[in-house]
């Protein structure tokens, strides 16, 4: 029998033409010039189909021998061969990939269409349980349909699979009617953009139709979404190819919620398209539908998907403002009451207020969410900061809350009111201070003294408000200005207060009295004089003022007050006082805290001589020569010379002249020792008669002549 050519195919780039026969042969020829440029061997039957891999590399043939083969062109060797068939391997074609050959073959017990690992030969496939022959076999364009040829006993069979796992999509029978021994569909192509396939059958006719995975089928998964009452949700939908599940890029895809469409969003480059979405509140509490729609275009069909949304209960939240009061003063409570999903206020919602533990009651908030409450501040709070919670006890679509401010509290303010005053001292007066809270007198409060910083007493107010309290004003600093304190301590209810005054301290008038006084002496004897000096005032001592004495109009010295008043002055009687009354005068001469004073008495004197005492100075003389005989006279009552007092002298018992004394009490007698005068001691005798003031007085001394 001649050889015949059973199957023939085109290399891609078109150089090459690769033929099979009934020679069990291959044959690779050059098309330029049909040079023969090698021979595939290794079939042992007819070749019945040939494919050319899309890189050209390789070359797939199906044949008689119930094996599909894969070789190399290059230098036509056999890769692999895998038995494919019960019966002859009609047809084989490559994926556009070049990954996957199909073979289709007439029987098979395990299928008759099966899909191959190109690098290895391993079955990767196959269409089990389906026996009809496989005439022809094409991939489309983008790798993801097979459409076959063939037969079902005696119709034609036009089918369409998935290459994912070989999954029959669509088949077409009696395509070539009906009759004994027909083969059916016996060639099959896609045109190149896949929108149409070719085919021919064994009736002799061809048809072209249209390729009914064109537009390409799509999937759209709509996810689910959970979210609350006026949250935005992302509302998600992904767009892939049914057949592959590769993403689709850049279509829009329409988002509904409820039936309603609510917009839409364009695929990326994984196939997502994203709506925000706002849960309105009027859908309630629960689950709505989410749907998603691609309409489809001219390369890629619409597909429709669904999903829930489950919606729950809005959080929300409480502003309470911060609010300042006095103890016993209203204030207004506010609390604005928002959805925190959307920070839309809520209106129409009750809020319970408190302060503390206090229930202060209930308010409905506004269109913008506020909820105010008067609240009267009760005096038992106390001052100082307290919590204020507002609560909304939530409802069908919004959560409970409760939030938290704080009222700063007060004490109730006090005014304190005192008054200037005036005085010298030792002079009472009369310290006053009024207290009111805003104009209101307070009674029975406890009022605070203090002057120039020292706490002077304490005083209540009356039912007016009015505290008063007696003061003697003391020395202290003497005249001017002191400050006078009136404080109020304040208590749990009512804040502290206090007033500054001024107390003006003017001199103070004295009293200057001097006693009548006896005193008995004799000349420089100490007369004791004696003042006191007070305030007119209280009577009170005068301490430490210097207080001058004059007797008779002569001043005779000063003398300073003691602690109680007194200032004691000497008077040292002089020589020539008589019995009788003088005319004592004290006199304080004032200072900035004392008005000037004097005052005087009487000084009886009854006077008594004074004793004397006379020294006779012991002398050496020479006979034939002057010498001075000396004597001291002075009194005895203080000792002081007593000037201009005549001293009589006698030598031996004989009067030799006399002499006064001076101003240092000494008398001094120049007298001449005779020459014939008995040289060793001689007795000289001084003396004072005495007169009306002093008691006479002798001495001896003596005289050594030699």
């Amino acid at each position: 029998m001649a050889m015949r050519t059973a199957s023939v195919a085109f290399s891609p780039d078109g150089s090459m033409i690769a033929t099979g026969g009934t020679d069990a042969e291959i044959k690779l020829w050059r098309v330029s010039d049909g040079a023969l440029l090698g021979t595939f061997t290794g079939h042992f039957s007819d070749v019945l189909s040939l494919a050319f891999s899309p890189d050209g590399q390789k070359l797939a043939s199906g044949s008689a021998d119930k094996t599909l083969r894969m070789w190399r062109v290059s230098d036509q060797q056999q890769l692999w061969s895998k038995t494919a068939a019960d019966a002859w391997v009609l047809a084989g074609a490559f994926s556009p990939d070049g990954n996957t050959v199909v073979s289709g073959a007439s029987v098979s017990a395990t299928g008759t269409l099966k899909s191959w690992n190109v690098a290895d030969g391993s079955p990767i496939s196959a269409a089990a349980g389906h026996a009809d022959p496989v005439r022809s076999v094409a991939f489309s364009p983008d790798g993801q349909v097979i459409v076959t040829g063939g037969n079902h006993d005696d119709e034609g069979r036009l089918q369409y699979w998935h290459i994912a796992g070989l999954a029959l999509l669509q088949t077409y029978d009696q395509e070539t009617g009906s009759g004994i021994a027909t083969y059916g569909v016996t060639s099959v192509a896609f045109s190149p953009d896949q929108q149409k396939v070719l085919y021919g059958r064994s009736d002799a006719t061809t048809v072209l139709c249209r390729n009914p995975f064109w537009p390409v089928p799509t999937a759209l998964d709509v996810l689910p979404v959970t979210g609350q009452v006026g949250e935005i949700v992302t509302l998600k939908a992904d767009l892939r190819v049914w057949l592959s599940g590769a993403p689709i890029l850049g279509k829009d895809i329409a988002f509904s919620v409820a039936g309603t469409v609510v917009g839409s969003g364009v695929t990326d480059l994984t196939g997502r398209a994203v709506y925000d979405f706002r849960i309105p509140e009027a859908l309630g509490v629960g689950t709505q539908d989410i749907g998603g729609s691609f309409a489809g275009d001219s390369a890629y069909g619409g597909s429709d998907g669904s999903n829930t949304l489950t919606i729950n209960r809005a959080n929300t939240n409480i502003i309470v403002d911060r609010v300042t009061g006095i103890l016993g003063d209203t204030v207004t409570l506010r609390g604005t009451l928002i959805r925190t999903t959307d920070d839309s206020p809520l209106a129409g919602r009750s809020v319970t207020f408190k302060v503390e533990s206090i229930n202060a009651g209930s308010a409905v908030t506004d269109a913008s969410g506020v909820a105010t409450l008067d609240f009267a501040i009760p005096l038992g709070l106390g001052a100082g900061d307290r919590t204020i919670s507002a609560s909304f006890a939530g409802d069908a679509n919004n959560l409970e809350t409760t939030g938290y401010g704080t009222l700063v509290t007060s004490k109730r303010p006090t005014t304190l009111i005192g008054q200037d005053k005036a005085g010298s001292i030792g002079s009472p007066v009369l310290f006053e201070a009024s207290l009111a809270f805003r104009g209101a007198p307070m009674v029975g409060s406890t009022i605070g003294f203090t002057v120039d910083g020292v706490d002077v007493g304490l005083s209540v107010t009356d039912d007016t408000g009015h505290a008063t309290l007696a003061y003697v004003i003391p020395e202290g600093a003497g005249a001017g200005d002191r400050a006078i304190r009136a404080e109020y301590a304040g208590d749990a209810v009512y804040a502290p207060s206090s007033a500054v005054t001024t107390l003006t301290v003017g001199p103070t008038a004295t009293l200057c009295y001097v006693p009548d006084l006896d005193r008995t002496g004799a000349a420089g004897n100490d007369a004791v004089l004696r003042a006191y000096l007070y305030r007119e005032t209280d009577r009170g001592a005068v301490v430490g003022r210097t207080v001058a004495f004059q007797v008779d109009g002569v001043d005779v010295g000063t003398a300073v007050t003691s602690e109680t008043g007194r200032a004691t002055g000497s008077y040292i009687l002089p020589d020539g006082t008589s019995n009788g009354t003088s005319i004592v005068r004290a006199t304080f001469a004032g200072d900035a805290t004392y008005l000037p004073s004097s005052g005087q008495g009487k000084l009886t004197i009854t006077v008594q001589k004074a004793d004397t005492y006379l020294w006779i100075m012991p002398r050496l003389a020479e006979a034939g020569t002057n010498t001075y005989l000396r004597a001291y006279l002075r009194r005895t009552t203080d000792w002081e010379w007593l000037p201009g007092k005549t001293i009589a002298y006698q030598v031996d018992g004989t009067p030799v002249g006399s002499a006064v004394t001076d101003s240092g009490g000494r008398a001094s007698l120049l007298y001449y020792v005779a020459p014939d005068f008995a040289p060793g001691d001689h007795t000289i005798t001084g003396t004072f008669a005495g007169d009306s003031s002093y008691k006479g007085s002798t001495a001896d001394g003596w005289m050594f002549v030699f």
